[in-house]
């Protein structure tokens, strides 16, 4: 099975939170970088899905998926879903 490659960091955090921490993996008999992973994962990291790595390559070669209309509410979420329909309505009202 593939491990997924790790790499080792250094960070600054208050003693006071790192002793709380230690204690939280401690108590869940884990040690304090599968810890901090676990808290990484629960506060929203995700993997990139393929179509977002294909999303991000565009991005970089400096393709874009178009305009997001800022005007209204109602203007940006038919811009960044695609409904053309709200679209039209948006332009053509004053």
């Amino acid at each position: 099975m593939h491990q997924p490659l790790k790499t080792s960091v250094t960070i600054s955090i208050d003693a006071s939170i790192l002793s709380q921490i230690r204690e939280e993996a401690q108590a869940e008999h884990k040690n304090l970088s599968d810890y901090f992973e676990k808290l990484f994962c629960q506060a929203g990291y995700r993997p990139y899905n393929e179509w977002t790595i294909r999303a991000c390559e565009a991005a970089r070669q400096g393709k874009t998926a178009g305009k997001v209309d800022t005007d209204s509410v109602e203007a940006f979420i038919a811009s960044i879903i695609g409904d053309e329909k709200n679209e039209v309505a948006h332009k053509d009202s004053p």
